[in-house]
């Protein structure tokens, strides 16, 4: 009875021994694995290994503590993300008093606060001040239509609009152009 007991421990020893080589084995081999998918520093995946080898279950734990937290596909998709939003608010137009991205349909920058578009007094939509016609209606837009069109709404009392508040302010900064201040 007691060399069958003897021999059992003897098998479960070998098996769990066995079994621990195998787990220390494959540790390795997942650490070398996913460090190279998260670094293409040697330097790193060498020690991230060594420690999987070094310490076994520890070393993996402290690995699993220190390693970078995004892969280099993460980190490659991320990139290739915030370039499709830039290129979406980069239409090509450009802030003329700060240079910065603006939208198709922004009427001002928001960063510096200079207007970037005029609204059309005939139809209403949203034109480059250095036009000189509407190329949706055809209207002229010169400096005696904005002067017209500042007077008449100086002359009926109504709620300011953002369109209002922008002719005015297009009309003074000719004037400022102009006068040369």
């Amino acid at each position: 009875m007691e060399d069958t007991l003897a021999r059992l421990l003897q098998i479960a020893i070998a098996f769990l021994l066995a079994f621990s080589a195998a787990l220390w084995f494959a540790l390795i081999v997942w650490t070398y694995r996913d460090i190279t998918t998260r670094t293409r520093s040697t330097v790193a995946q060498i020690a991230s290994t060594l420690l999987a080898v070094v310490l076994f279950v520890p070393g993996v734990v402290v690995y699993l503590l220190l390693r970078p937290r995004e892969t280099l596909r993460e980190q490659q998709d991320r990139a290739v993300e915030d370039e499709v939003l830039f290129r979406e608010l980069d239409t090509g137009q450009q802030c003329a008093g700060c240079g910065g991205a603006l939208r198709d349909d922004f009427v001002f920058c928001p960063r510096c606060g200079a207007q970037a578009r005029d609204a059309c007094q005939s139809c209403r939509r949203l034109i480059e001040i250095s036009w000189a016609v509407c190329p949706f209606c055809g209207h002229a837009h010169t400096d005696d239509a904005v002067e017209a069109a500042t007077q008449a709404t100086r002359q009926t009392p109504a709620i300011e609009s953002p369109v209002v508040t922008s002719l005015d302010a297009r009309q003074r900064r000719r004037r400022d152009v102009v006068s040369g201040e």
